[in-house]
C-alpha cells in the first residue's frame, strides 16, 4: 500500500492558524449586501464586455483570413 505522507502528514499550528485566517476573512470581508450585489452586477457588466470584445475581435480575424484567402 502506498501512502502519500504528504496528504496525511499532520499540519504545522502556523499552517492551521493561516488557513483560518484566510477563511475568516473570504466569510466575513463582504458584509453588506448592498456591496455584494453592486459587485456581482459590476463584474457581470466586465464579463460580457470582455465577450463583446472577444466576438469582435473573432470578427476581424475571420474577415481578414476570409480577405487574405480571396487576394491569393
Amino acid at each position: 500500500m502506498n501512502i502519500n505522507e504528504k496528504v496525511y502528514r499532520k499540519k504545522s499550528p502556523e499552517a492551521v492558524a493561516h488557513e483560518s485566517t484566510v477563511a475568516h476573512y473570504f466569510l466575513f470581508y463582504d458584509k453588506d449586501m448592498e456591496y455584494v450585489l453592486q459587485h456581482e452586477a459590476t463584474q457581470s457588466a466586465i464579463e460580457t464586455e470582455l465577450a463583446a470584445v472577444a466576438m469582435e475581435k473573432a470578427y476581424e480575424e475571420d474577415r481578414d483570413t476570409k480577405m487574405k484567402s480571396y487576394v491569393s
